[in-house]
């Protein structure tokens, strides 16, 4: 972990956004809100859709990032693309996807 991800306080964030993440990125930090049911409801269409499938986690975290700026996380995944990957699992996290659910069948 990077010592500035170390010292984030969320504090602030969850004030303002309630439940939030931090992911520690080869970039710096990034703090998520957790998607709007219209922003997640986006994202599965886009998952649906072939043509927009490969885009869809980037567009799901580009809605819900709260640090660095919106403008900021774009120029981050241009310049490293995994970033995407590594946020978006956690990004869902929040959305309320858990894959470790009990499950009876």
């Amino acid at each position: 972990m990077s010592e500035e991800f170390d010292s984030l306080d969320l504090s602030a964030f969850k004030a303002e956004h309630g439940d939030v993440v931090a992911v520690d990125t080869v970039k710096g930090p990034a703090v998520f809100r957790t998607p709007k049911e219209s922003e997640y409801a986006r994202y599965m269409t886009m998952l649906l859709d072939a043509k927009e499938r490969a885009s869809a986690g980037k567009a799901l975290c580009l809605m819900a990032v709260v640090l660095p700026s919106r403008q900021v996380f774009g120029e981050w995944i241009a310049a490293k693309p995994g970033i995407v990957i590594t946020c978006t699992n956690a990004v869902l996290e929040l959305a309320g996807v858990d894959t470790e659910a009990a499950v009876k069948k």
